[in-house]
């Protein structure tokens, strides 16, 4: 997936944009909710990519450490009956785990994806 010209990539620290998407609960979850809180977005591949769910379960093992002042928003680019389907049966996730189907936001936020990116991510994760 290309970036089109006129959208700009969101920097660390920069404002968020507000977020409205399905969950896996199949409640809307809207990050406006999130205001004045700090929270990170994970976007992540396919719901049934399994370096996704290494790194969902390394999320949910850490969730707890990181306070009641931080939150975690974790975005997948599938259908939710999909996500939720492969979701549910590899974590209880105590944060939104929220489905994307259509990518608006991979595109608002100039998510890209590639294959260099899947092999360095599979060969990091090996080594780490």
């Amino acid at each position: 997936m290309g970036i089109d010209e006129d959208i700009m990539r969101k920097t660390i620290g920069e404002p968020a944009i507000d977020m409205r998407l399905t969950g896996i609960d199949d409640q809307r979850f809207d990050t406006r909710i999130l205001k004045g809180k700090r929270y990170m977005l994970s976007f992540f591949r396919f719901a049934s990519c399994p370096f996704c769910h290494m790194r969902m379960h390394q999320l949910v093992g850490c969730y707890a450490e990181l306070g009641d002042d931080f939150e975690i928003v974790a975005v997948f680019d599938s259908p939710l009956k999909n996500l939720q389907s492969n979701i549910e049966k590899h974590h209880v996730s105590p944060f939104a785990v929220l489905a994307d189907q259509d990518k608006h936001y991979y595109q608002v936020y100039g998510i890209e994806y590639s294959w260099l990116g899947v092999f360095k991510g599979m060969f990091t994760r090996i080594f780490d």
